[in-house]
């Protein structure tokens, strides 16, 4: 597979250094393929404005050819937020809030499971006490470059991010955690400035983002198309989707002999 050197015009004639930065690379991307894609629609992704990117991305439709897989850089990134999370668990524990990012009976992250498993979605984590909580407190981590940063700071998450909100509301509402508001955590990834955000809880978002999960759920059972953001291929939301060369094709991959649609997860994987 050719991968794409996004630092190749920092290399000049090192073909050592080259060598070394496709080895990393080539390593990133197979990983990535090689992991078993989700088989739910996750409270992560329903916060998309447009609803067939969503289903799309449920049914795993026919991505554009130049975004087959994120680039080698948007994984690393990727792994950068992994690898904050601890971290800053471990500030907050440190100035003590008893803050808990895992399931006691699973080991896994706290998550809730409706519609017989085909929507699902796992929070960070819940604070239960410490300076200023007086209750259950949903708590969620995002990493940013320091541009996204400081449009959170200045707009915050609902104007900034409406699909981080969606997944604040959701997860407040699946996991019974309505009485206060999440402390909406984002950490800029290049000097670590931390911005946290009260978010309160929305019952009419809830509401409309978990109606919105149950129709796609059944536009795909039925198999129809969910409806999309814009017609016009050129638009700003339709340029950036991995999906727009099938949804302005004319076909509905749904009504393809080989759909089948999405099974409930295994609760064991």
């Amino acid at each position: 597979m050719k991968i794409n050197l996004l630092q190749d015009e920092h290399l000049q004639d090192s073909p050592t250094a080259a060598k070394a930065l496709q080895e990393i690379d080539t390593v990133l991307v197979d990983k990535f393929l090689s992991e078993k894609p989700r088989s739910y629609l996750g409270a992560s992704g329903v916060g998309n404005p447009c609803a067939r990117a969503v289903q799309f991305d449920f049914i795993k439709a026919q991505k554009n050819e130049d975004r087959l897989h994120p680039p080698a850089r948007i994984l690393r990134i990727f792994a950068r937020g992994h690898h904050a999370e601890p971290l800053v668990v471990k500030w907050f524990r440190d100035a003590g809030y008893h803050l808990t990012d895992r399931d006691h009976k699973t080991g896994r992250q706290f998550r809730f499971s409706t519609l017989g498993g085909l929507f699902s979605g796992g929070c960070d984590g819940v604070i239960s006490k410490g300076p200023g909580i007086e209750g259950p407190t949903l708590w969620e981590l995002k990493c940013v470059n320091t541009k996204k940063f400081k449009q959170f700071v200045n707009r915050g998450v609902k104007k900034t991010e409406p699909k981080y909100y969606a997944q604040l509301q959701l997860y407040m509402a699946y996991f019974n955690l309505t009485d206060y508001p999440a402390l909406f955590t984002v950490l800029d990834s290049n000097d670590y400035s931390l911005h946290i955000e009260e978010v309160h809880f929305d019952p009419q978002a809830a509401q409309f983002y978990s109606d919105r999960a149950v129709s796609i759920i059944a536009d795909t059972n039925a198999r129809a198309l969910s409806p999309r953001v814009s017609g016009d291929p050129t638009s700003f939301a339709c340029r950036w989707c991995d999906y727009s060369d099938v949804c302005h094709s004319g076909a509905n991959p749904l009504l393809s002999p080989d759909f089948k649609p999405p099974q409930p997860p295994n609760p064991e994987d």
